[in-house]
């Protein structure tokens, strides 16, 4: 899973690597049971398009979604997967949301600590 985000940073150009994080949204059925949290993953994606150091993807096949859930990039669908560069992956359920919402959650787990 480590070399996928690694493989993914080495491409990117508008940041600084160590800078730049990708949020993943996880969906196996983001036209039926999971459509709300597929609009809510991507309201917060939308909002946060002016960010240079942030990109969105978004895997809408549950096949894939299935085997990116056997690799442990989460613990089920649906799903958002945050990566940077010096850090661990981490991940939270989009049916049971973070408390303060996902768009501050992806913003706190983006962004490198001070000092980084």
């Amino acid at each position: 899973a480590e070399g996928v985000v690694a493989d993914a940073l080495a491409r990117v150009g508008d940041a600084r690597p160590s800078e730049v994080a990708f949020a993943l949204g996880l969906f196996a059925d983001a036209g039926g049971v999971e459509e709300d949290e597929f609009a809510d993953f991507s309201e917060v994606s939308s909002l946060r398009r002016g960010r240079h150091d942030l990109y969105f993807a978004v895997v809408k096949d549950a096949v894939l979604s299935r085997a990116l859930v056997d690799a442990k990039f989460a613990d089920r669908t649906p799903s958002c997967v945050v990566a940077r560069r010096g850090a661990s992956a981490t991940s939270t359920a989009l049916d049971d949301p973070p408390q303060d919402g996902l768009g501050a959650w992806v913003d706190a787990v983006s962004l490198p600590a001070v000092g980084e």
